[in-house]
């Protein structure tokens, strides 16, 4: 494992006011791998890239929070890649705000992507917090759930 979570020490916080905020291992590092991102997404990695966190925020009149996440879901499905009995979406609240979770397992390289998409109580843009982790290293979605928050 690359950090012990119950030690603040070994992370170190990211995010800003329009994303959120979130604490990552101390080691992470800025992650600019993905092409398709909007401006303002904040995205940090272990040093291989394996082990990614996204923050990402999206102006609510032109979708809801609901539709992010179905369109998530479809991603998901329309994956090669993705072990389809492993497709999963719940209500999960994260900083006290409801927000829709969609999930999935990648079985090539032992990946799970577990996704959040929300309107915050502080602002009115629809926000999406994500984590992609190795299954050994399951901690650091237990890191994201428990520490993101919008105000720093």
């Amino acid at each position: 494992m690359f950090f012990k979570s119950s030690e603040k020490s070994e992370t170190k916080r990211i995010g800003s006011a329009e994303t959120g905020y979130v604490d990552v291992p101390y080691d992470f590092v800025v992650f600019n791998n993905d092409i398709k991102l909007s401006d303002g997404t904040i995205q940090y990695s272990d040093e291989k890239g394996e082990n990614i966190i996204t923050l990402q925020y999206f102006d609510s009149s032109v979708a809801d929070a609901k539709a992010y996440a179905s369109n998530m879901y479809i991603q998901f499905a329309n994956d090669a890649l993705v072990k389809k009995d492993s497709i999963k979406c719940a209500m999960e609240v994260i900083d006290n705000c409801e927000a829709y979770q969609v999930y999935c397992y990648y079985p090539n390289d032992d990946t799970y992507v577990v996704t959040w998409t929300f309107n915050s109580k502080y602002d009115k843009n629809v926000h999406y917090v994500a984590v992609e982790f190795k299954t050994k290293n399951i901690k650091l979605f237990e890191l994201v759930e428990k520490t993101y928050h919008m105000k720093g």
